[in-house]
C-alpha cells in the first residue's frame, strides 16, 4: 500500500509519512496533524528521532521516538524516519507555519494535516486508504481505517500489520 502511494499519488511521500507515523503512533491522528520540526530531536546516542507530543484531546505532553525500522528486506516502506527524509526531498516543498500568536514560528511537518476538525487527520487517511483499495491495493481488511491501523490489521492478521501496509 506504501509503495503504492509513492508511485500513484500526487502526495503520496507525504501521504506514506503520516500513515507510517500513524502506524507506529497507534493511530493518533491529531498529534500527527500537529507535529512541528520545531519539536522533533535525533537522539544520537540512541539513534532515534524524538518528538515532544501533546496530546490535544486531554492536553497531556508526553515523547515520542521513532526508530529505524529494516527489520525485513522491505522494512524501508514503513520506517518513519526514511518516509520523513522521502517527503522532505520528495515531496511537497510549501510548508505551513501557523500565524497565531500561541503558535508562532512553528513550521508543521504535515501541512496538509494541521488545522482539521476533530478527527479530521485520521478521516483523511481512511480517505487514502480507500484510494489504494479503489487503485487495486489487495488485501486491506475493510476495517483498516486511518482510526486504527495497527488495531484492524493485528485482528485480520494476526498482528502482522506491517505486511499489510507494505
Amino acid at each position: 500500500m506504501l509503495l503504492y502511494l509513492v508511485k500513484h499519488s500526487d502526495n503520496g511521500y507525504e501521504e506514506r509519512a503520516v500513515i507510517a507515523m500513524l502506524y507506529h503512533a497507534v493511530g493518533r491522528g491529531s498529534e500527527v496533524a500537529a507535529t512541528t520540526w520545531e519539536s522533533a530531536e535525533w537522539d544520537d546516542d540512541k539513534q532515534f528521532l524524538l518528538f515532544d507530543w501533546g496530546e490535544i484531546k486531554t492536553g497531556q505532553q508526553y515523547i515520542m521516538t521513532l526508530h529505524p525500522n529494516a527489520d525485513s528486506e522491505d522494512g524501508w516502506l514503513l520506517c518513519s524516519i526514511h518516509s520523513i527524509a522521502c517527503n522532505l526531498i520528495c515531496g511537497s516543498t510549501v510548508y505551513k507555519a501557523s500565524a497565531s500568536a500561541e503558535e508562532a514560528g512553528m513550521n508543521f511537518m504535515f501541512n496538509n494535516y494541521f488545522g482539521m476538525a476533530d478527527g479530521g487527520a485520521a478521516s483523511k487517511v481512511s480517505r487514502i486508504i480507500q484510494k489504494c483499495r479503489d487503485g487495486g491495493v489487495e488485501d486491506l481488511p475493510e476495517d483498516f481505517t486511518g482510526h486504527g491501523l495497527r488495531v484492524a490489521a493485528a485482528d485480520t492478521y494476526g498482528c502482522k500489520s506491517a505486511d499489510v501496509l507494505r
